[in-house]
């Protein structure tokens, strides 16, 4: 099943995409940053979606990026017991098979 969520994090600007429009490269950050990382809770972010919220940047002494607080909305997959998912299958080991 697909779940949307809204997540806060931080997101960093590098300065070389300091003239572009921020909330593009804010979900392109994000996406590079999460797209395909999976958390036990939520299951596989499958992308960024949209952003909420983008607060005022910070810049950290030594680097010079700009560090936004972000409220996002991305989609997540998690399978749910008894789901149905059609595909081939791969590979058939003695606890289950892999599609």
């Amino acid at each position: 099943m697909y779940y949307k969520t809204k997540i806060n994090d931080i997101v960093r600007i590098s300065p070389s995409r300091f003239g572009e429009d921020l909330e593009g490269v804010a979900i392109q950050t994000l996406n590079e940053t999460y797209e395909g990382r999976l958390d036990k809770k939520l299951g596989l972010l499958i992308c960024v979606n949209a952003i909420d919220e983008i607060g005022e940047g910070r810049l950290i002494m030594g680097d010079g990026a700009a560090y936004h607080n972000v409220v996002f909305e991305a989609i997540f997959f998690k399978p749910e017991q008894h789901e149905i998912f059609d595909g081939e299958v791969i590979d058939i080991v003695d606890y289950g098979a892999f599609v």
